[in-house]
């Protein structure tokens, strides 16, 4: 725990915490409620708030973890581990305290409250239900049951009063008839702003007049009238005779006849009139008249200017009308809805999320019991913790605040009582659910102030240290932003973003940036008006194919190939797997099916989509179709849906052939029933179809799906068929079928009009599922993952349309897009703003769910993506730092061309903070060196011939995961060759498991450690078998025994130089780079380097399956490699004799080799 971690958990004092993602936030808050309760506080005396449920579940369990651990552990452990939370040694009574505390937990009649603010509130309604006026019985309604009462509304405004019925008409004549149900979903889920609407304004028509009068408009009669007089005092009639001689243009021409239009023509004909001036979009047109007409008539030209801004404005004015006559018959149908929502809640006694807040919050405003329930409340709470702060809406915050306000006013006797807020506003991504990030902005200030005035202490911490992310991804999330800050400093919280320090650097981490996926299109493609569902590869010969399906190939392929690679993680010390893959998008849309399948098709275990829509399942889909059919057989479409469906399988050759052969009148049925008799095939899907008929009307309908899936066995059909995880879709719809049956009624017609008319999802929990997770941003918040991949990356938020809310909380609603007036305009400017805002706090929160390896990709048909988007953000902040590199990595099928970034690749910045912080620990590492030049007879000299050739030597040491990125960047390990350990690329992997297991072995001079080391797991039972050849051969090898027992061993020594004098043989042998003009040689690893006394041993372990018997077969590549090393070993010990040796693996010798 760092000092921040400590300041923030001080149970004495109240707190802000800014946490940046990755910080620690959850450590910190359940570090607070330990020492909270070590300081004496009571379990049922402390309320944390959290955001998900989730969340309050994972913090409640890392509580009662610690507490079960106190309990358990001896005093020494237990002592050590206070001591890292509390930053001091605990006290004897406290050592005490601490092991007494779990069986408090357990025996305590109240426990700790960590929950959500809904939860709180819920609990606090259901204690105090008479004061709220509510049952105390009542049910939180779900998604579901949200359905039903959409269902039911539509049913009631059917019926409504002719005012309502005017206003669906309205609507009707603008949307189509579906849309009166989205509407309906947006005013319940938008209902506390209406409502709120609702409390200042009884009726549509006051609303409707005030908006007139704030825009000061009457009606349109009086706009056009006042634009008609400004029209009509044209003096064109003064040039009426010339130019109607010499018609200048068509322009001119429709001007002078609409001139002369009486004032009801007029008004008849006023679209006629603004479309001679305006475009459709409602800009002005261009080039009214020529050049010669405005040479020739300046005056009248200059008129026609003016006359078309006044025609602009009145265009404007008019779109404000329609505006507000739009939103007039909104404000009737919002008023009936939320009318007949709140109607069947109270009669159903059901409270939605938004009804917790709002009861609560009028409650502990109502002045005649407030005193009574926060008395009731001050015995029971002393300290309040707020997890999430960014993402409560104002009036949560208003719950909250009503809270505290009590504490510090004296309400509560404890003058201990805290207040602990924690939160990121740079995470800030709920707007939709209310959450405002300018109230969290001001509210810190607020409450500093308020605790000042209330005299007590209130801190304000920054948690500076990731222990989440490597240093790499660190870097490119601080450049992307701090680029985003410098460039846009109004689109980001600029003075929130600061530099994490990194507390995992010794893990290596990696950063790709793939080239974007453009659509594979020839320039003989023509498209077509119902796209063709094909395989993109056809006989070898590669077709078009969607940009979305190219990338969902390489994202599948990739992830194959790092599994198969087995290569080790950083975070999790373990051999890469599904469930290390985390692939993050903004929207559930049909890239994400696709990614799906092409992750299945090469046996992947993948968890699908977190939340699930049932109409767009494939297996749902299928079901629906054998419901239309047995209930209307001439539906043409849908019989051919369900002769292709698992339930016929019917070729679509066959299909083709039906509709082909059929008369032109008939439906597919009709043919289909007449069909020869000796016709097998065709008889036997009538047939079938026939028993599906005969089943639906011997079963109740709402036992007929039940009856295809369960007791037919079609459930297993539409499984392998389809290739898809329906089992738990299949599920969730027979317990929507059953719903609705039970709720509404018993017609199987009355159910597919009513599940196709809502969109019902499922949520799906994918975190614990051991496959690879794939979920909206939004879903994986709290989340993160060895690996994250975000591929939905080169588009921008849609802009704002429909219903806008001002900061006044008054509504405005463009029923048509080009019905917008100057004022909407802003607002939507406004609207798009905050939403770019929110769409960079997105992309925050994306990148910084990566542990160890962070991969962007994109996709779009074109080349050219929107500048603004994430992609080219990303891309851009890349290209500015240092160390970067472009590579190629083969999938098979094609090739990845991306920009990587990890610090395996050596810079000049990279190496230079490494070289400063290494010099100092180079001179005691290779004290000896000065010892053994003991001989020269000038050792000044010496030193100094030998400081101006070697500036400094490092010794850099890399984990095996590092290796195997190198090596596996572009390898499949599937196919594995049995004629030889080094034959393609498995020999990378068998060489480099060889040479860890070695360097075990000679670190610790014990043989018998391979048979317990980690890294024979990633051997085969073939490789494993080999390795313990080799190793019962070395244990009988006398030299390997002599160097194993005689000397001084360094294993797996990477040593290099920096050169300042020219070294001729150095720069001929040797790979250099520059850092500030200096060549810097940088040398593979030397495997084993052997001291003793005056005598170094440099060996090299090969793999190879052919051994050389003389060093005149020894590869020309390994006697360079030896005397690179060589050459180098005699630098740093010049006065020793330095001989080198290849141990050959294959047969266990030694061979030297002479430089």
């Amino acid at each position: 725990m760092n000092i921040n971690q400590l300041i923030a958990s001080d149970p004495y004092v109240s707190c802000w915490v800014s946490a940046s993602a990755g910080t620690g936030k959850t450590k910190v808050l359940t570090d607070r409620v330990l020492r909270l309760l070590l300081s004496g506080a009571k379990l049922q005396k402390i309320l944390c708030l959290t955001f998900t449920n989730a969340a309050a579940n994972e913090m409640l369990d890392r509580v009662i973890a610690q507490l079960k651990s106190w309990a358990c552990m001896d005093n020494a452990m237990l002592v050590a581990s206070m001591h890292n939370m509390l930053g001091i040694n605990p006290t004897d009574s406290q050592v005490l305290h601490a092991r007494s505390l779990c069986n408090e937990y357990l025996q305590a009649k109240e426990n700790i409250a960590i929950q959500t603010i809904h939860s709180f509130c819920q609990n606090l309604l259901q204690k105090f239900s008479v004061e709220a006026g509510i049952n105390a019985n009542f049910t939180i309604l779900d998604e579901l049951k949200t359905k039903e009462i959409i269902y039911f509304i539509q049913q009631n405004l059917i019926h409504s009063s002719s005012e309502i019925h005017g206003s669906l008409e309205f609507i009707a004549n603008y949307k189509h008839e579906t849309s009166i149900t989205q509407l309906i979903d947006n005013i319940i889920a938008d209902q506390r702003k209406f409502l709120s609407l609702l409390e200042h304004y009884s009726t549509a028509e006051d609303y409707q007049t005030f908006l007139l009068q704030n825009f000061s408009i009457t009606d349109k009669e009086s706009i056009v009238k006042q634009f008609f007089v400004k029209f009509t005092q044209c003096y064109v009639f003064d040039y009426e005779y010339q130019i109607s001689n010499k018609i200048s243009s068509q322009f001119v021409a429709k001007f002078i006849e609409y001139k002369k239009l009486d004032y009801s023509s007029f008004v008849q004909r006023f679209d006629q009139i603004m479309a001679l001036f305006l475009t459709n979009n409602g800009l002005k047109r261009r080039n009214l008249i020529s050049q010669d007409f405005k040479n020739k008539y300046p005056d009248l030209s200059e008129y026609f200017s003016l006359l078309q801004e006044d025609i602009l404005q009145v265009h404007d004015r008019l779109n404000t009308l329609k505006i507000i006559e739009s939103t007039y018959h909104l404000y009737r149908i919002s008023t009936a809805v939320l009318h007949f929502y709140q109607q069947y809640k109270l009669s159903h006694n059901y409270l939605d999320y938004d009804d917790l807040i709002r009861y609560t919050h009028k409650l502990l405003r109502n002045t005649s019991s407030k005193d009574w329930i926060l008395y009731k409340l001050d015995q029971s709470i002393d300290h309040i913790l707020v997890d999430e702060a960014q993402d409560n809406s104002l009036e949560q915050w208003n719950i909250v605040l009503t809270l505290l306000n009590d504490l510090l006013a004296g309400g509560n006797k404890n003058n201990n009582s805290t207040f602990f807020v924690v939160g990121d506003k740079k995470q800030a991504i709920y707007s939709f659910q209310g959450a405002d990030v300018e109230v969290f902005n001001t509210l810190s200030r607020e409450l500093n102030s308020s605790f000042n005035v209330a005299k007590k202490t209130f801190r304000s911490v920054s948690l500076d240290v990731s222990y989440r992310s490597t240093q790499e991804i660190l870097n490119v999330v601080h450049a992307v932003f701090t680029d985003i800050s410098l460039q846009m400093p109004e689109l980001f919280c600029s003075d929130d973003l600061v530099k994490l320090k990194c507390n995992r650097a010794a893990d290596h981490g990696l950063v790709q940036l793939w080239d974007i996926v453009v659509e594979n299109k020839s320039k003989d493609d023509k498209e077509v008006f119902w796209p063709i569902a094909c395989d993109s590869i056809t006989n070898g010969i590669q077709t078009s194919m969607q940009s979305s399906y190219m990338l969902a190939k390489q994202i599948a392929h990739y992830v194959n190939l790092q599994i198969s690679s087995k290569r080790v993680l950083p975070s999790t010390k373990q051999a890469i797997q599904c469930s290390d893959f985390l692939i993050l998008v903004r929207r559930r849309n049909e890239f994400v099916k696709q990614l799906v399948s092409e992750l299945r098709k090469l046996n992947l275990k993948v968890s699908g989509i977190d939340r699930v829509s049932l109409q767009d399942h494939l297996s749902i889909i299928d079901l629906i179709a054998l419901a239309k059919f047995v209930i209307a057989q001439d539906d043409d479409l849908n019989l051919a849906c369900l002769l292709k469906s698992p339930f016929i399988g019917c070729t679509e050759e066959d299909i083709y052939f039906l509709c082909r052969s059929k008369k032109h009148k008939d439906s597919i049925w009709q043919f289909l029933t007449t069909i020869e008799k000796d016709n097998l095939y065709y008889q036997s899907v009538v047939s079938k179809l026939h028993k599906f008929i005969d089943l639906y009307c011997s079963s109740t309908p709402d036992y007929f799906f039940h009856l295809v899936i369960e007791v037919l066995n079609y459930r297993q059909v539409l499984i392998n068929v389809n290739i898809d995880d329906g089992n738990d879709i299949i599920d969730e719809f027979l317990k929507v079928v059953e719903y609705f049956f039970k709720s509404f009624s018993n017609s199987l017609r009355e159910f597919i009009i009513w599940f196709d008319s809502n969109n019902i999802e499922i949520k799906r929990d994918v975190d614990t599922q051991d496959c690879i997770n794939i979920m909206t941003i939004h879903a994986a918040k709290g989340l993160q993952a060895p690996i994250v991949i975000l591929p939905d990356t080169t588009t921008l938020p849609i802009s704002p349309s429909g219903v806008l809310w001002n900061n006044d909380g008054n509504m405005l609603w463009r029923i048509q897009s080009k019905h917008c007036d100057n004022y909407l305009k802003t607002q939507a400017e406004i609207a798009k703003h905050a939403d770019y805002q929110e769409y960079l706090r997105l992309l925050y929160v994306a990148m910084t769910r990566a542990e160890d390896e962070l991969i962007i990709c994109g996709y779009n048909t074109a080349a050219t993506v929107p500048q603004r988007c994430w992609y080219n953000i990303i891309k851009e902040s890349m290209s500015k730092i240092p160390g970067i590199s472009r590579r190629e990595c083969n999938l098979g099928f094609t090739c990845i061309n991306k920009v990587v970034y990890n610090r395996v690749e050596f810079s000049s910045e990279l190496l230079t903070p490494i070289i400063n912080s290494v010099q100092e620990e180079a001179a005691s590492k290779y004290s000896n060196l000065l010892e053994c030049k003991s001989d020269v007879q000038d050792v000044n000299q010496a030193e100094h011939d030998y400081k101006s050739l070697v500036k400094l030597i490092f010794d850099f040491r890399f984990e095996l995961n590092r290796i195997l990125e190198l090596k596996f960047l572009s390898v499949n390990l599937i196919s594995l060759s049995s004629f030889s350990p080094l034959e393609g690329e498995y020999g990378v992997n068998y060489g480099v498991v060889c040479h860890k297991i070695l360097e075990e072995i000679t670190k610790n001079r014990n043989i018998e450690l391979f048979f317990n080391t980690s890294y024979v797991k990633l051997l085969t039972i073939k490789q494993k078998n080999k390795v313990e050849e080799i190793l019962n051969a070395l244990i009988s090898n006398q030299e390997f025994n002599y160097l194993l027992n005689s000397y001084e061993l360094k294993s797996e020594v990477n040593v290099g130089i920096m050169c300042l004098s020219n070294n001729s043989d150095i720069s001929s042998n040797n790979d250099a780079f520059y850092i500030d003009d200096t060549k810097v040689f940088v040398f593979k690893r030397i495997d084993l380097l052997a001291i003793k006394n005056n005598h170094v041993v440099i060996v090299d372990y090969k793999t190879d399956f052919l051994v050389p018997e003389t060093q005149l077969e020894v590869q020309s590549s390994y006697l360079k490699q030896l005397k690179s090393y060589h050459d180098i070993i005699k630098l740093i010990y010049p006065m020793h004799t330095v001989n080198t040796k290849i141990l050959w693996l294959e047969n266990v010798c030694f061979m030297n080799i002479k430089i």
